[in-house]
């Protein structure tokens, strides 16, 4: 086990976290390490915000999902570490579960008049019938 790694779980401990809480707080570390593929000491903040965009973004991670990783890497770069990151020390940082799992709003669009007849679908189509358009 690394440095680091013992560091984090004593850390935990000392917080009297609870031994699932430190487990998923760890495996956060574990999975933001694996992405980067560099030992978590060496990673920038803006890395580190974009595995959490990464994480929300492209894999969905729900909010009971997200909130744990969240709180793992905070736990491991302020307490741990030591590090002032704005990403993670901030009251109004985007970095919030919150503002996190807040994904953006969606309009729907109406689909665009195009002048077509609703289909009868129960019926099968006639290859005869069917008008392929002609390109020149």
């Amino acid at each position: 086990m690394s440095e680091r790694r013992e560091r984090m779980i004593r850390d935990l401990k000392l917080a009297g976290l609870a031994e699932s809480t430190s487990t998923e707080y760890v495996r956060a570390v574990r999975q933001l390490t694996a992405y980067h593929m560099i030992r978590p000491d060496r990673l920038t903040e803006r890395q580190v915000e974009d595995y959490l965009l990464y994480v929300r973004d492209e894999l969905g991670a729900a909010r009971g999902t997200f909130a744990p990783l969240l709180a793992g890497l905070k736990f491991f770069y302020v307490n741990t570490l030591g590090y002032d990151w704005p990403l993670l020390t901030k009251k109004n940082s985007p970095a919030t579960a919150e503002a996190f799992t807040r994904r953006p709003e969606r309009r729907r669009l109406s689909p665009p008049d195009r002048g077509l007849e609703k289909t009868d679908l129960s019926r099968p189509v006639q290859p005869d019938l069917c008008v392929w358009p002609a390109y020149q």
